[in-house]
């Protein structure tokens, strides 16, 4: 589970990550995957389409969601779990939103 809710994670990303609000005419759309282990801690975070093609964008997006601090972990039949969270996401006239 996020640290903090997807309101106020939506409102960090769009005003943290430069690159979208600098580049508004950029557009793109997909998944990301985050890692989360049985400890709440971030191990993997990757994307599935062409956005590593911007590593800035990349960059900046990865170091919001690093910075958040620790997340709650998952858990099955009452044990902590590691877990994967897919989050697909819309990039487009300088914003970054969700569906």
């Amino acid at each position: 589970e996020c640290p903090i809710s997807e309101k106020e994670l939506n409102k960090k990303l769009n005003s943290s990550v430069s690159y979208i609000t600098e580049n508004k005419n950029f557009k793109a759309s997909g998944i990301f995957n985050i890692l989360i282990n049985c400890k709440g801690e971030i191990v993997r975070f990757e994307f599935e389409n062409d956005i590593d093609s911007f590593p800035e964008l990349a960059n900046q997006i990865k170091t919001v969601y690093q910075s958040l601090g620790p997340w709650k972990p998952a858990k099955l039949q009452g044990e902590k779990v590691d877990v994967m969270i897919m989050v697909h996401y819309t990039i487009e006239k300088g914003k970054l939103s969700f569906s």
